[in-house]
């Protein structure tokens, strides 16, 4: 059965999607991973694995150096130059989460076969996706490699951009993390409420498919968004700020509460009013929209953040607060965080 809109009702309520997401091997806990090697070597790491990137502190000085990998073959698979273009922003906003400015890009590229001319136009689309993010963010491709012939029995693996980046904080003590802090912190997005289901994990666990076009990206709406969270950071208005990305707004609020071990509070109708759309709950909460966000900050700093979103010209929206031990949208999701976090570790466990 499809609904009234031709698009497959969805599997699951609210509750077991959240679950179901954020206990997906894409979307869960990598702890078992990198627990194996040691990541505090002369006990330079200042931000540990686990949120949006590394944070490494220059001996002898405050700087900070922030790290970070990106890339999405679902996105890439549907548009090679728009997901190329995606990656490196995405890159982009988990260095930009710790508060750095980024700096400089590598590339990996994984293709097929480039003697199909589909695999080398899609190569094609994403050097110049690659291009283009980085021009519009004015962040130079210091070096990168590429690996192609990536086929077994004839069959090609999609084509896949991964980036790394690194950015710079002039002083780690500045630094922000993506784990909610404080009782009573108040929550809020920034960037824009869409719902695109397109290409997102939503779509994939849900559904069995990656159709559709990867989620729209404005280039220069990017560029502001990075530009406020680190004017943000480093006026020492936030508390945390978690990059919003696959699994959309509902899992970053999710992992926020998992990395402060604590709950939060979020009002369903402030997500879906503002822009005149009308979108299911699924793509409020699951859509994997581009430019985004979830900050937490004291209420005293509501109102000089409300005038920086002004400055940058950026949507700015108050979503509810932190606190207790649940994790509830208003109507749609109300679960338990000890449950979150079972599914969430439980992720890349072996399951008989």
């Amino acid at each position: 059965t499809v609904t009234a809109a031709g698009i497959p009702p969805p599997p699951w309520t609210p509750d077991e999607a959240i679950l179901q997401l954020i206990g997906s091997p894409n979307l869960g806990s990598r702890e078992s991973v990198y627990r194996r090697y040691d990541h505090q070597v002369g006990d330079a790491t200042v931000i540990l694995p686990g949120g949006d990137a590394a944070l490494v502190r220059v001996g002898g000085t405050s700087l900070g150096l922030a790290l970070a990998t990106d890339g999405n073959s679902r996105y890439t698979a549907l548009d090679a130059r728009q997901g190329a273009m995606i990656a490196v922003c995405e890159a982009a906003r988990n260095v930009v989460a710790t508060g750095a400015k980024p700096v400089a890009v590598t590339n990996c590229l994984n293709f097929a076969n480039p003697e199909h001319a589909d695999v080398w136009w899609d190569l094609h689309d994403a050097i110049e996706g690659i291009g283009e993010a980085c021009r519009a963010l004015e962040i130079p491709v210091v070096s990168g490699n590429v690996s192609l012939y990536n086929d077994t029995g004839g069959t090609g693996i999609d084509p896949t951009v991964v980036i790394g980046m690194v950015g710079v904080i002039d002083d780690v003590a500045q630094r922000c993390t993506a784990g909610f802090r404080d009782e009573g912190d108040l929550i809020a997005l920034v960037g824009p409420v869409e719902a695109e289901l397109d290409g997102s994990e939503y779509q994939r666990l849900a559904h069995g498919v990656n159709a559709g076009a990867p989620p729209r990206l404005d280039v220069d709406l990017e560029r502001r968004v990075q530009s406020f969270i680190v004017e943000a950071v480093s006026a020492g208005l936030l508390h945390s700020a978690h990059d919003c990305a696959e699994g959309g707004i509902a899992i970053a609020i999710a992992e926020s509460c998992l990395l402060g071990d604590i709950g939060a509070w979020v009002g369903i109708d402030e997500l879906g009013q503002g822009e005149g759309l009308i979108i299911g709950e699924a793509g409020i909460l699951f859509g994997e929209s581009q430019s985004r966000f979830v900050i937490s900050f004291a209420r005293e700093a509501l109102v000089r953040l409300h005038e920086l979103a002004g400055r940058h010209s950026v949507p700015f929206r108050g979503l509810g607060s932190v606190g207790g031990e649940r994790v509830c949208v208003t109507g749609c999701i109300d679960v338990s965080l000890a449950d979150v976090r079972r599914a969430h570790e439980g992720a890349l466990i072996e399951r008989e």
